[in-house]
């Protein structure tokens, strides 16, 4: 996946220095939605709302990685830069860092 994330830049990103660690931070992220599912399937009482909703309905994660895979692959499985945001999407997180940390 990363390999063709590379390509794609380089290939249709020349310009955009940044392409290439955009993919490498939307990679991480969207594997990042996995152990972060798992976190809020094991918390005894969450109060993350996106917590509550995955235990809820275990099928929730898998139909926004189907949704996440289906619109990666739409686009030909090249550019990955949409799977982070997209991943996040679907378990509460915050992609783009907008909420600040304290």
């Amino acid at each position: 996946m990363r390999d063709r994330a590379y390509i794609f830049c380089r290939q249709n990103k020349e310009l955009n220095k940044e392409c290439e660690a955009q993919q490498d931070y939307s990679i991480f992220e969207y594997a990042n939605a996995f152990r972060v599912v798992r976190l809020f399937r094991s918390e005894r009482s969450p109060s993350f709302p996106f917590a509550m909703a995955h235990q809820r309905d275990l099928t929730a994660f898998q139909r926004v990685r189907d949704y996440c895979q289906a619109t990666y692959q739409d686009q030909g499985s090249d550019d990955a830069r949409g799977l982070g945001p997209c991943m996040a999407a679907g378990t509460g997180a915050d992609f783009f860092g907008v909420l600040p940390v304290s």
